[in-house]
């Protein structure tokens, strides 16, 4: 159904991202690597003013990474104005009505070529084009998608900000249709749901409170449906190689239950159905759906946590970190590098996956840690804390 000419990269890619207003947060790290590659972002947050100072500070980083079209560099300037060698003609695919399309046509030149660099350009409808690679004119009267195309990146763009609150799933539409007003777009080709718990983090939900149980569930499930919901007419726009991509940031909480937290391991559950069922319904659509899940990830909300349990983040970090086979916490980093991989279109025959982000938490359990199970449970008087994860893990 979908050329496998189609864009997989995410440069001027038009991209939403709910929860990423705390720059230790996994989704203010998804935003700031979309922005990286030349991504329009948009990013929406309950706190008005948290927004603000992301949006100020994920465009910052945008103005810092990015390359407009007086910005290109002198070597851009140089490959285009030399000459060339006469060498077997080689041919790709492009169509210089969809301005869109010029930055992954230009990839594709270089990748079928194997050049470095470009000596010459010579486009009979685009006489510009010609001015610009030849020395005749200036790069900054080139049109801007193909000096885009060579410096790599698109230009800089400001990362817009919207207020919405996930504890009220009835106004998600109306964020939606706040989204496509403030940024102008037409159509959206990512959407990235990385949502919390309504609270500060997930130990602050009392599995004796009814009200917990619903406040999750609206978090988790009813808002980011609704969102995806009004949001299916534009994905289905996106050009991009296997269609728009819809990535919600999840949890391995209802594969690896700790009994305290059951509110969050409920909806978290429910989540991954929720994923699973709205991908088969698009599949035909031009949408993917897919989740990651992420075990303990080193976001703001571990901090929390410590201080909760009169910790130091330190101490906090490294008890937690025990609990893993790996040894060590995930970083929000390492989470929205697997986030971008699905929302690319690298992943183009990827629908309805929840993909593990959890250094194989998964294959084992937090049980298996004497250290993390006497902190949470208190059955302290038979646990041997020197004891070794493989030596626990591997009892008969």
């Amino acid at each position: 159904m979908f050329a496998s000419s189609a864009p997989t990269s995410l440069a001027g890619a038009k991209c939403l991202v709910v929860g990423a207003t705390d720059p230790k947060s996994i989704g203010y790290n998804c935003a700031a690597k979309l922005v990286e590659l030349g991504a329009e972002v948009c990013i929406v947050g309950r706190d008005a003013d948290k927004v603000e100072s992301a949006a100020r500070s994920l465009s910052a980083h945008a103005s810092s990474g990015g390359c407009s079209a007086d910005e290109a560099s002198s070597s851009i300037i140089d490959a285009c104005s030399g000459g060339c060698s006469a060498k077997e003609v080689s041919d790709v695919v492009g169509d210089l009505k969809q301005s869109d399309t010029l930055a992954p046509v230009f990839q594709q030149v270089m990748s079928t070529t194997s050049w470095d660099r470009i000596d010459g350009l010579i486009d009979e409808a685009k006489a510009s084009f010609i001015d610009a690679c030849s020395g005749s004119g200036s790069a900054d009267e080139a049109p801007s998608s193909f000096i885009d195309a060579c410096s790599g990146g698109g230009s800089a763009k400001e990362v817009s900000g919207v207020v919405g609150d996930l504890k009220q799933p009835d106004t998600m539409a109306s964020v939606f249709q706040h989204v496509m007003s403030t940024t102008s777009w037409f159509r959206l080709d990512v959407l990235i749901v990385s949502v919390g718990n309504g609270k500060s983090e997930y130990l602050g939900l009392d599995p004796q409170k009814a009200d917990d149980y619903r406040m999750s569930f609206d978090v988790a499930v009813l808002s980011p449906q609704f969102l995806i919901d009004a949001a299916v007419p534009y994905l289905a726009m996106s050009p991009q190689r296997g269609g728009g991509s819809v990535v919600v940031v999840g949890s391995m909480a209802p594969l690896v239950p700790w009994p305290d937290t059951a509110p969050y391991n409920y909806a978290r559950a429910a989540q991954n159905c929720m994923v699973e069922t709205l991908a088969f319904r698009h599949r035909t659509d031009g949408i993917r759906v897919n989740a990651v899940l992420p075990s303990c990830i080193h976001t703001g909300a571990l901090d929390l946590m410590a201080t909760k349990k009169g910790k130091t983040v330190e101490e906090y970090a490294k008890l937690r970190a025990e609990a893993q086979p790996t040894g060590r916490n995930g970083t929000p980093e390492e989470v929205a590098d697997a986030v971008l991989f699905l929302a690319s279109g690298t992943s183009s025959y990827l629908t309805g996956e929840l993909m593990k982000v959890g250094g194989g938490l998964h294959l084992s359990s937090w049980f298996n840690r004497p250290k993390i199970t006497k902190e949470f449970v208190g059955n302290t008087d038979e646990i041997d804390e020197s004891a070794s994860y493989d030596s626990i893990h591997n009892q008969d």
